[in-house]
């Protein structure tokens, strides 16, 4: 059964007629709209990444058709010029044609990017100082061969942990973690923590150290998975009660929420999004799926789609995705009054909104990411 409403002594999420409006600009004054030049790319590009900085200012990563081998190009938003700025030169963002392009942000202001790069024989991390602009990379091994379905979280050392999918695994293509010392990179666990080949792999840590990873078995119907690392087991387990759903889990996402609760969301091609919640070990499905009159769109380019998953101040959750019978415009929805609600108005961009990606501004400003379907370039937009 779904869970209608959530008790906000349990998780802070308030779905009562009482939850706390929006912080910043009040919300019947606020609008869909374009941030800057539209679009803020000179080219075509693919595989857009957005995320705010510790100071709240929005960086989008992508690759870069108008650079050789479609190099990884990366730009800030500065209000003051209200202008798209390169942080680094363009398509000095890695070496070869660079693909999932994860980044976060340490609270000292470090970027880490974790990608899979084209020609290079492991995923590649680098990270950004934002103190030298001086942009690092890793030594190699963040996988243990080539890789798919990156992502990556922050230990609480400060080094990066990252999740593939591993096509060096028998059978190809399992769930492996690794983490890095500051030296080199090593396994968490066994290579292939899936059971066998698994999709959408997603790893979130949580405020308090909860390192928990999610995917799709792709050998039990592309049913869900969830595990968490154990370290005194050096083990991952079982986050949740395994089996807890048997849907075909596409564009699969793992979030922690501000108060450390555990969330999942995934897509049902071209049916709906379900949202999920981990309470005391049980998996509880948050309202209706996630359609209404909208039939998400699982995948741009066959499988590429991202599908997001982000909390407001108050502990709501959000989700952003396409809407396939609208021409895969963007649909920006978060719960409220035992609801999934449309923020600003559904089907709010002018084209289909490929590669769409959404980050929460500490003033509960919702910003999206996506290349334009028309133009095939990359926009950035804000309700505010």
């Amino acid at each position: 059964m779904p869970l209608g409403s959530l008790a906000s002594g349990n998780s802070g999420t308030q779905t009562s007629p009482h939850a706390p409006a929006l912080r910043g600009r009040p919300e019947r004054l606020r609008q869909w709209s374009v941030i800057g030049e539209a679009p803020l790319s000179a080219g075509e590009v693919m595989s857009p990444y957005l995320e705010l900085s510790p100071s709240g200012v929005p960086h989008i990563a992508y690759q870069d058709f108008l650079t050789t081998n479609h190099r990884l190009s990366l730009r800030r938003w500065s209000e003051s010029l209200r202008s798209w700025l390169d942080v680094v030169p363009q398509g000095a963002g890695s070496a070869q044609e660079s693909w999932y392009n994860r980044f976060v942000f340490a609270p000292d202001g470090t970027l880490w990017l974790a990608a899979r790069e084209y020609g290079q024989p492991t995923a590649v991390v680098r990270t950004l100082s934002p103190f030298n602009g001086v942009w690092s990379l890793l030594p190699s091994g963040a996988s243990p061969g080539e890789a798919h379905c990156v992502d990556l979280a922050l230990q609480a050392n400060g080094w990066p942990i990252v999740v593939v999918q591993d096509r060096t695994t028998t059978p190809v293509d399992r769930t492996t973690v690794r983490r890095f010392d500051g030296t080199q990179w090593h396994t968490m666990g066994t290579p292939g923590i899936s059971a066998g080949l698994a999709h959408y792999q997603s790893l979130s840590m949580g405020p308090t150290g909860q390192l928990v990873c999610a995917w799709s078995d792709l050998t039990a119907g592309g049913r869900p998975v969830v595990k968490q690392w154990n370290e005194s087991l050096q083990a991952w387990l079982d986050c949740g009660a395994p089996n807890f759903s048997l849907d075909n889990a596409a564009n699969l996402v793992v979030e922690h929420a501000p108060d450390g609760s555990v969330w999942l969301a995934w897509v049902v091609t071209n049916q709906r999004v379900s949202v999920w919640k981990l309470e005391s070990q049980q998996w509880l499905r948050i309202g209706n799926d996630v359609d209404a009159a909208d039939t998400p769109v699982v995948a741009t380019e066959n499988w590429r789609q991202w599908l997001c998953l982000r909390f407001d101040s108050g502990g709501r959750p959000w989700t952003a995705y396409q809407a396939a019978n609208e021409g895969r415009k963007a649909v920006v929805k978060r719960f409220e009054n035992g609801a999934w609600q449309a923020v600003g108005g559904p089907y709010f961009t002018t084209a289909a909104a490929d590669y769409l990606t959404m980050a929460m501004g500490a003033d509960d400003t919702p910003w999206v990411a996506y290349r334009d379907g028309a133009t095939r370039k990359a926009v950035v937009m804000a309700w505010r």
